[in-house]
């Protein structure tokens, strides 16, 4: 999944368009924690920093700086199917922290945390599995009938304190994944955060009802 230095899709999106109109800088009031490698903590735990950070980001982005407060998202108790998996024998967990879906169709946005460190060859399993679950449910809904594809947006926190963007759909045959590389968030890195954003608050294109 190529990407610009701002974020700008070097390949021609199917479903998802990132936010065109410019973006604040996170608020110098929401705290972030700078760490080092040699530093880092479970995976789990440097997930759940970054994610509580990115959180606050869209708050402020969509409370204070009017960006549409749609892309607020919401617990997954509102969502009809199970988000998560705890296997402690297996040292297995993965959870989403946040879900919301773009007005209009079965495009769905998701904030992931995985207990594994990631690397840029390889998709985690829970990515595949939380992507996968989305859709089967987005698609078995009365609500969405009329669609044959129910794409997902990604944001997916990581070890060790990376995150990266990730577009999932099927295409009828094939489940179709893209993903970005890893953003590394050893420090506030602000210019990488505006991208998560901008992809974050995505725009529907594309044809989910013909697929």
């Amino acid at each position: 999944m190529p990407l610009s230095a701002d974020g700008d899709p070097l390949f021609k999106p199917e479903f998802f368009w990132p936010y065109q109109k410019p973006l604040p800088d996170p608020d110098e009031e929401i705290e972030f924690s700078p760490s080092s490698p040699k530093e880092a903590m479970k995976p789990l735990d440097e997930a759940m920093i970054l994610s509580d950070y990115f959180g606050e980001y869209i708050t402020d982005a969509t409370l204070i700086h009017k960006v549409d407060w749609q892309h607020n998202p919401r617990q997954t108790i509102d969502f009809p199917c199970i988000l998560h998996e705890i296997d402690q024998e297996k040292s297995l967990d993965w959870r989403v922290d946040g879900i919301t879906g773009i007005p209009g169709g079965p495009r769905m946005k998701s904030l992931l945390l995985e207990s594994v460190n990631a690397d840029d060859d390889q998709i985690t399993r829970g990515e595949i599995l939380c992507m996968c679950r989305i859709m089967n449910t987005c698609l078995c809904s009365r609500k969405y009938r009329a669609h044959q594809v129910s794409p997902v947006l990604l944001i997916s926190f990581v070890g060790p304190r990376h995150a990266r963007i990730l577009l999932g759909h099927h295409d009828g045959t094939n489940l179709v994944i893209r993903q970005s590389k890893r953003f590394a968030f050893w420090e506030q890195n602000i210019p990488d955060w505006k991208i998560l954003l901008r992809w974050w608050c995505s725009s529907a294109v594309g044809d989910t009802i013909n697929g």
